[in-house]
């Protein structure tokens, strides 16, 4: 699996930390680049209703903790993405993917229960054609899609459930640094038995862990991935 770049593309802040921040850590310190996009920039519907400068500080708090390299931040309306065009979202996609130019890209579920997942999910995966309706070199090999706690695990049954096939085993310092970074955004955790209480992250990095076969882990479903010549 080729991991050279990869860029993260979530609906809100802190679904990067939620799904993926032991990953992002872990990867950033062995010096691979990951560029995180966030379609929604505003929380308007958000019970904290933090304002927008304090969200961007908690995202670049967060970032900063994890080893983000740059992020993209958009202006669709938190909780409206129905209301936008389709095309106009995967534009905004395909011009992050043009810039940061990944090799692999994860982003959420299609399935989960929160409808801004639901649809960047699907816009992901149609901007990720990017580059055949270019007629431009491929560099994209992986897209993956990852579990977001209090959503894909609340979804409604479906055809298409998450069925994690992919892992990143972590170490202790990778999931204590995704709970930092979750704590950098100060309205994000809950308390116990909530999903996103830090004990409950934890008891699922060792679930995950467990089905890989290590102590610690995150779970990723991938929808299409590469195997090259040379093995990456």
């Amino acid at each position: 699996m080729n991991l050279k770049s990869i860029l993260i593309v979530v609906a809100h802040p802190d679904d990067e930390a939620l799904g993926a921040g032991g990953l992002i850590h872990k990867l950033s310190s062995d010096g691979i680049e990951i560029n995180c996009m966030i379609l929604s920039g505003n929380v308007e519907a958000r019970s904290t209703k933090s304002s927008k400068d304090e969200i961007n500080s908690n995202i670049k708090a967060a970032g900063k903790i994890l080893g983000i390299n740059d992020h993209t931040i958009g202006d669709f309306k938190n909780i409206e993405f129905n209301m936008y065009p389709h095309l106009e979202i995967v534009k905004f996609i395909e011009k992050g993917i043009d810039k940061y130019n990944p090799t692999t890209i994860l982003t959420h579920h299609m399935s989960d229960i929160n409808d801004d997942h639901v649809i960047t999910s699907k816009a992901c995966l149609a901007a990720s054609r990017f580059y055949q309706r270019r007629n431009i070199k491929n560099n994209l090999k992986n897209l993956l899609t990852m579990e977001i706690l209090s959503s894909t695990d609340w979804s409604f049954p479906s055809s298409d459930p998450y069925q994690p096939n992919t892992y990143c085993s972590l170490r202790k310092e990778d999931l204590d640094k995704k709970i930092d970074a979750l704590e950098a955004y100060q309205d994000i955790l809950r308390p116990d038995p909530h999903p996103r209480s830090i004990s409950n992250i934890k008891s699922l990095a060792s679930i995950r862990g467990s089905e890989y076969g290590c102590k610690y882990a995150e779970s990723y479903q991938s929808l299409f991935a590469l195997i090259e010549e040379n093995g990456v």
